[in-house]
């Protein structure tokens, strides 16, 4: 008699669903904190990179002067073969000597970065996690005669150092700002 209720008992599948679902709530609910973490931080990734484009855009237009940029931008980014990861023209301008010829003719570059922090869930470690996009574009330079172009081309090579033989013009590139936000 006691094993038949001894085997009964384990045959018995009443409340093995809930026992179950009791289990598996904690890793559905750490499954949706991840997802939803991970929507954010796509989320941000997507902000930065609007951010970055008009930026970059904006900077573009301006001939990458810097000049009438509305965000207020902290960090320094891009230009010439600073840009870190643009294209050919960025290592053609390494080039010594006449590096600085490459870059008068054919134009300059620049990558804007954005970011934007995403906090992190406690239950998935805390803290936060930041989400950046970074856009190459190429510079929209203003129209230059030959003459001035090889003044600009010599200014570049070998700096202010030249002022008392040559009026240099203001240089056709300068470094974009990072906007972090």
């Amino acid at each position: 008699m006691r094993a038949l209720i001894h085997n009964a008992f384990f045959r018995d599948q009443r409340g093995t669903a809930s026992i179950e679902a009791a289990m598996m709530l904690p890793l559905m609910g750490l499954c949706w904190v991840a997802l939803f973490f991970r929507l954010a931080t796509i989320d941000g990734t997507l902000q930065s990179a609007v951010e970055a484009r008009r930026t970059a855009w904006v900077s573009s237009n301006n001939g990458c002067r810097g000049e009438n940029q509305e965000p207020a931008c902290d960090a320094e980014s891009g230009g010439g073969g600073d840009s870190g990861g643009g294209g050919w023209l960025d290592s053609l301008q390494d080039v010594p000597i006449i590096g600085g010829l490459f870059g008068s003719l054919l134009g300059y570059s620049m990558t804007a970065h954005a970011s934007r922090d995403v906090t992190k869930p406690v239950v998935l470690g805390g803290g936060t996690v930041a989400a950046s996009y970074g856009y190459y574009i190429m510079c929209n330079e203003e129209p230059m005669d030959l003459d001035d172009l090889l003044i600009a081309t010599i200014c570049e090579q070998l700096g202010s150092g030249i002022d008392w033989l040559v009026t240099c013009p203001p240089p056709r590139h300068t470094d974009v700002g990072a906007c972090g936000l």
